[in-house]
């Protein structure tokens, strides 16, 4: 193969994303060229209308894999929190390179969280965020925002909203981290199920390029994503209910954290670990089950 075709959204962050990728794979295959084609979605188009406009994870998505499904690109990239647990079956993910940073970060012109005024009006419309910052601030006003990063970073700096969290995967990949005031610690603000990796999908049958993308597949990310969507999946899947998962390797262990907060309110945790060689992903999405299922039922028994 002489040229990879790459399909990516045409944000500032997802090109960002298809250019790592493709110089993650031409060094695994020196004198590859890569090209990348810009899909311009549904979701890209509505983001810059009303925050409340009906856009989200699906119509981000679909498109790009479809530029795949017909042929147009050999492999598309995606955040992998965006992906859906149920894609195409005609589409695989051939691979989950090095994951990136996986903590939530504080956009807020220099202050942190607990500097904020009473009343400080912080942008997001993840209701994983949503239930974290009233818990960690009560008294702060969360309001609704919607679009990729530059749009949110922009309608910051317009003085729209005092302050954002957003995943500080995006600000490096856009190395931008110098507009960070806050890192939170994971365990304190459980990120998204797959926060801060890359998936890499091909359609199932095309042998050379899955083999080819293979290549920069890591066992670690793709053993600790794989453990939080089998979580999300127990859980039962639902974009819109307070889902958090972390899950990491602590020296022989794969450790898998979990929130949910059904009602909105209550979050419940719960931490389970396993011995397990690096990228076992039956061990993996099996502690992902165990820790989803534990927290179903404490949510069903109150505790």
């Amino acid at each position: 193969m002489d040229e990879l075709v790459l399909a990516s959204r045409g944000s500032a962050l997802a090109l960002a994303q298809a250019q790592w990728v493709g110089a993650a794979l031409q060094a695994a295959m020196p004198g590859l060229a890569i090209r990348i084609l810009i899909v311009h979605t549904r979701g890209d188009r509505i983001s810059a209308g009303s925050v409340n406009t009906p856009g989200g994870t699906g119509e981000f998505v679909r498109e790009v894999q479809q530029a795949v499904l017909a042929g147009e690109a050999h492999a598309a990239v995606h955040s992998l929190k965006d992906l859906p647990l149920k894609g195409p079956r005609e589409l695989v993910v051939a691979a989950v390179p090095v994951r990136g940073d996986v903590r939530e970060a504080l956009v807020s012109h220099g202050r942190r969280l607990g500097e904020l005024p009473p009343g400080a009006r912080v942008g997001t419309s993840s209701p994983r965020r949503k239930v974290f910052l009233r818990h960690l601030r009560p008294d702060l006003a969360i309001l609704e925002m919607r679009g990729n990063l530059d749009t949110r970073l922009s309608k910051l700096d317009a003085g729209l909203y005092d302050a954002l969290v957003v995943a500080a995967a995006g600000l490096g990949r856009l190395e931008m981290t110098q507009r960070v005031s806050q890192f939170f610690l994971p365990d304190e603000f459980l990120p998204a199920p797959g926060q801060g990796a890359l998936a890499v999908e091909v359609r199932a049958g095309d042998a050379a390029t899955r083999e080819l993308v293979a290549r920069i597949d890591d066992p670690h990310a793709r053993q600790a994503v794989e453990a939080e969507r089998a979580m999300l999946e127990a859980l039962g899947g639902g974009c819109r209910v307070p889902v958090g998962a972390w899950a990491r390797r602590e020296e022989r262990e794969l450790v898998l954290t979990g929130a949910y907060a059904p009602s909105g309110e209550r979050i419940f945790r719960v931490t389970e670990r396993v011995t397990a060689r690096p990228g076992d992903r039956v061990a993996g999405r099996e502690l992902g089950r165990r820790v989803g299922e534990r927290l179903l039922r404490a949510a069903r028994d109150g505790g």
